[in-house]
């Protein structure tokens, strides 16, 4: 008989719960994997990232003659329970996990298992995905520029992203205003990789590779945003930026670069320093 360990579900809709029901409860017993914080690890207070509540799964599991059972656990103790827990196939929801499953403890306990290992989208179906970005992603105004703020700024800016790997945030200031702000967002929308599938995960490619990458960078498209108005401006930003947005910094005009982290190797500092680009880290 088959076994199906839905793993740390992050929010769903009731329509979304029914299907995947639908689609395993046939084929053997499902135990849901509940959180019981209210928001993924790593993501905390960020509405994108709420946990799946179990009111209609416990309605529903009170109904199913024990085949389907809930299964509330701290996140902190996935790899534990992962042990512990007998199942033939594990389904974990697309947008649950901070970092890129495959580079998780939790990938690497289903793997010494003889278990099979399936990504499942949080959505019915795209248009739901679609609604779901459209909700959770409202515009705001700019804020108030100062330099004593812009880390915090660009902190704050940076939890709207809908990316799990690493959220980030740029901010072009001129005039002493800022003209763009964004952080790095999912393409062609944000809950993209969700519904069809990360990137990183599906190629289980290594931290840090940029050749599978669900977003466009943060600086880009913050130089987007601006436009012509980004000419002899300054772009502030959490990390030095890589190579391809070093390059477009350039083509764009910038004339100062502002970061928080090092970053990478001396590409992009050359490029500056022969551009005649100021770039300075923020204390």
């Amino acid at each position: 008989m088959n076994n199906y360990f839905i793993l740390a579900p992050r929010e769903m809709s009731d329509a979304r719960i029914k299907q995947l029901l639908k689609k395993y409860l046939p084929r053997g017993k499902v135990t849901f994997g509940i959180a019981k914080e209210k928001y993924i690890a790593g993501f905390e207070n960020q509405p994108q990232f709420k946990t799946l509540s179990s009111a209609l799964l416990s309605r529903l599991a009170s109904q199913s003659a024990g085949r389907l059972e809930l299964f509330e656990y701290a996140q902190c103790d996935g790899v534990k329970i992962i042990e512990q827990l007998d199942f033939t196939h594990a389904i974990v929801i697309n947008g649950s996990f901070h970092r890129s499953f495959h580079l998780r403890p939790e990938f690497a306990a289903i793997n010494s298992k003889p278990a099979k290992l399936k990504y499942e989208s949080p959505f019915t179906d795209e248009a739901e995905a679609i609604r779901y970005a459209k909700n959770h992603n409202s515009p705001r105004p700019l804020p108030e520029f100062s330099e004593n703020s812009i880390q915090q700024i660009l902190a704050q800016e940076s939890t709207r992203a809908f990316i799990t790997d690493f959220q980030t945030a740029a901010a072009i200031v001129k005039d002493n205003q800022i003209i763009a702000l964004t952080h790095n967002p999912v393409v062609p929308y944000e809950t993209y990789a969700w519904h069809f599938g990360l990137s990183r995960e599906k190629h289980q490619t290594p931290a840090g590779d940029s050749s599978q990458y669900d977003t466009v960078h943060a600086e880009t498209a913050a130089l987007l945003q601006a436009g012509l108005q980004a000419k002899g401006a300054t772009i502030y930003m959490r990390t030095f930026p890589c190579p391809h947005c070093a390059r477009n910094i350039v083509h764009a005009g910038i004339s100062e670069v502002v970061y928080q982290l090092d970053y990478g190797d001396r590409y992009g500092y050359d490029l500056f320093e022969k551009a005649n680009i100021n770039y300075r880290r923020l204390p």
